[in-house]
């Protein structure tokens, strides 16, 4: 007895051997994440040391100078000197590290140099703190930290300075006391103007004597 293969059946299988057809698994799709935005929000300007500028230069945000500048440089907020800078420098914080720098330093906040740095020019802040080289006079409203490592050629004034053991300083040290009660100058003018004032006050204030009827013959 001869045996009928049927010729559907053997396709069928031949079709599943060769990955055709049949119930094979279909590929799962996967959502992806939504976008989110990663901008930083005051992020400061970076000069890179392969750059020099010539001409003054202007930021309303932070920002670290690590190539050269030959001209003045003002900022509203905090500058990070890490090259070579020959110029006048006005802005919130400055702060020098491996700096060489020429020039006169004014900032609203502090001022701090590095082991590393030298520094030719005043320096004025609020407070100060020199660890490097500086050639200038240094003033400060509040204080100035000399450390362990720093040579200063230049006088020092704040109303306080202290001084690390090993610190190197060729210059005069002042320091200014907050004022005493007794050195308030007045201005004595007022309280006679005020004195004045009042008498005139009083003058006009005071009632004429009323004019007599009887007539004396």
């Amino acid at each position: 007895m001869s045996t009928f293969n049927n010729p559907k059946s053997n396709f069928g299988d031949l079709a599943k051997k060769m990955g055709i057809g049949g119930n094979e698994e279909k590929p799962q799709l996967r959502t992806a994440p939504p976008l989110t935005s990663t901008v930083k929000k005051n992020t400061a300007t970076v000069i890179s040391s392969d750059v020099v500028i010539i001409g003054n230069i202007k930021s309303r945000e932070d920002f670290e100078l690590n190539g050269e500048v030959v001209g003045d440089i003002e900022s509203q907020g905090t500058i990070r000197i890490n090259g070579k800078v020959k110029g006048d420098v006005k802005a919130l914080n400055v702060l020098f590290q491996h700096a060489s720098y020429t020039g006169n330093i004014v900032s609203e906040s502090k001022i701090m140099i590095d082991c590393d740095t030298s520094i030719t020019g005043d320096i004025s802040a609020k407070t100060v703190t020199i660890d490097g080289y500086l050639k200038g006079n240094t003033v400060a409203d509040e204080e100035v930290t000399i450390k362990a490592q720093a040579v200063v050629q230049g006088n020092i004034t704040a109303r306080q300075i202290s001084i690390a053991q090993g610190a190197q300083i060729v210059g005069s040290i002042e320091t200014k006391a907050t004022p005493e009660p007794s050195e308030i100058e007045v201005d004595h003018s007022a309280f006679i103007d005020e004195t004045t004032s009042s008498i005139l006050a009083s003058m006009e204030n005071e009632e004429e004597p009323e004019a007599s009827s009887e007539v004396i013959a």
